[in-house]
Formats: C-alpha cells, sequence, structure tokens
C-alpha cells in the first residue's frame, strides 16, 4: 500500500508529469493510414463521434483502456464491441511497417503535447 502512496504524494506535490514518447513510426504515412480507416468514427483529430457512442481518443476511460502502445496496437490488431457498432480489426490487413506509422500517430492524437502555461 505505501508503494501507492508516492506517486499521489509526488502529484500533490505538483510533481510534473511527462508526455509519453510517441512510438517509432512515419507520422505523415500514419496520419494518411488514420484518415483512410479510423478518421470516419473517431474524428479527424480524434475528438470521437457522438452519433456513434465513440468517445475522444483523450477522455481518461478510453486512455486507461487503450493509452500503452501495447495495448494500442492490440486493438487496432483485433478490433472490439462498441455501444452502437463493432471496431474492426486489421490484423492481416496492415504490414507491420503500416501497424507502426498508424500507431505512432494515433499515439499524437492520443497524448497530444502539453499546453504551457
Amino acid at each position: 500500500m505505501a508503494a501507492l502512496a508516492l506517486p499521489a504524494v509526488a502529484l500533490a506535490a505538483g510533481a510534473k508529469m511527462k508526455t509519453p514518447k510517441t512510438p517509432a513510426g512515419d507520422l505523415k504515412a500514419g496520419a494518411a493510414l488514420y484518415a483512410a480507416k479510423c478518421a470516419v468514427c473517431h474524428g479527424e483529430k480524434g475528438e470521437g463521434n457522438k452519433a456513434m457512442a465513440v468517445v475522444p481518443l483523450t477522455d481518461p476511460k478510453m486512455l486507461k483502456q487503450f493509452g500503452t502502445e501495447k495495448k494500442l496496437r492490440d486493438v487496432i490488431l483485433k478490433g472490439m464491441k462498441g455501444k452502437k457498432m463493432d471496431m474492426p480489426g486489421y490484423r492481416g490487413q496492415l504490414s507491420d511497417k503500416q501497424l507502426r506509422d498508424l500507431v505512432a500517430y494515433t499515439w499524437t492524437l492520443q497524448h497530444p503535447p502539453k499546453k504551457k502555461r
């Protein structure tokens, strides 16, 4: 239990959280793949789609469920059940390079740079 208290103390003391490092990949190629395969449901900039019950990529629930590189890669490959419609999986439809590029670009939408105050 003491191990859990340390991060809370650090946050309470105003410690800065670093934006996770963007995975390796070609962001321009990833953007093109995202536009072709993901934007219709997830939004052009990851803002979600209320009519389809798709929450923004930056939503805390989305980040908790798919906020790591591995989890993001897995959901892109396997797909998932949705509230109104299912997300298709892309296993066998993307090359390893395309998957890396798509993960890298989607990551930038999930983890936008922190705005300076």
